[in-house]
């Protein structure tokens, strides 16, 4: 695989402190580690200075020229996914899939195939019934897995793709647990058949940060990345705000994604969905209301 510009060096610092997080992980009852990393985040945009503000500036790039040179026949389109990565994330899957169902959405669901949940057939099946996408999450949640050795990623991934395979058919996506990316983590995917992977993002500098605002192919390979734009944890968890807010934010980022013909992929997690499902069920009315053609993941490109 070529080795893409796309694709950022790690440094040390962050190598150490996702080991570390991830040791501290399995020492602690699901639901602490979720409120844990919550506060964690919350801390660190005060230290950072980071406001909600902040967040409309995470997509000026998008409207830049390297959007604006490329092909603007491209339909603008909004995939949703759901990474399914802690117990209370499966527990809410059978709401979740109703609400879906409900308001016309097709999602893209992200599972682990051997977290601390048990992945239940049933739901695949009502998932992959309902014309939804289920896509690899990993084996386990591990925040450190693009630091690992390359035995180690294709085998991690190997394995969980099996299984998951075994049980529901073909799987197209993968998305990093905790965006753990790197060139190995992509490599793997390469060679072990993925289509797409979605762990680079567009709008979060804090992690594995690409400037691409539509599905681009990972150096001279054959697998396409598909650029994350935001995640629910970013508007009510790391920085929480109003519904007025969160609607001004959205109409703003619709904005700019019809603007650049760009394809904007909105990641939201179960277990937040649970703590507010009017606030999900409003955004993606939005998005259903919008000019957006709507797709699953693996037909954004």
């Amino acid at each position: 695989m070529d080795n893409s510009s796309d694709m950022p060096e790690r440094g040390g610092c962050e190598k150490s402190l996702r080991f570390l997080m991830n040791g501290l992980c399995k020492m602690l009852p699901d639901r602490m580690q979720y409120h844990f990393f919550v506060k964690l985040k919350q801390i660190r945009n005060i230290v950072v200075r980071k406001r909600f503000e902040s967040l409309y500036h995470s997509w000026d790039h998008l409207s830049n020229e390297q959007c604006n040179a490329e092909d603007r026949t491209v339909t603008a389109t909004f995939a949703i996914t759901h990474d399914v990565d802690y117990v209370g994330c499966h527990r809410y899957l059978p709401r979740l899939i109703e609400i879906n169902a409900e308001l016309g959405i097709k999602a893209t669901y992200n599972f682990l195939t051997h977290g601390r949940y048990k992945l239940a057939d049933n739901l695949l099946f009502l998932i992959k019934d309902g014309g939804n996408e289920i896509g690899l999450h990993g084996k386990q949640h591990d925040r450190a897995l693009g630091f690992r050795s390359p035995g180690y990623i294709k085998e991690f991934i190997a394995f969980s793709k099996r299984e998951l395979e075994k049980r529901i058919g073909r799987i197209h996506g993968f998305r990093a647990p905790a965006l753990a990316i790197s060139r190995n983590v992509l490599s793997a995917l390469e060679e072990l058949g993925f289509k797409y992977d979605s762990s680079l993002t567009n709008s979060d500098l804090y992690t594995s940060f690409t400037p691409r605002c539509r599905p681009f192919k990972i150096g001279g390979s054959g697998l396409v990345e598909i650029p994350l734009s935001i995640q629910d944890s970013m508007f009510v968890n790391d920085i929480p705000a109003s519904q007025v807010e969160i609607d001004q934010l959205f109409k703003h980022l619709i904005g700019i994604t019809l603007h650049s013909s760009a394809t904007l992929v909105v990641n939201c997690h179960p277990i937040i969905i649970s703590s507010n499902p009017e606030r999900y069920m409003r955004l993606a009315a939005a998005l259903k209301a919008s000019s957006l053609r709507q797709s699953l993941m693996k037909d954004t490109f």
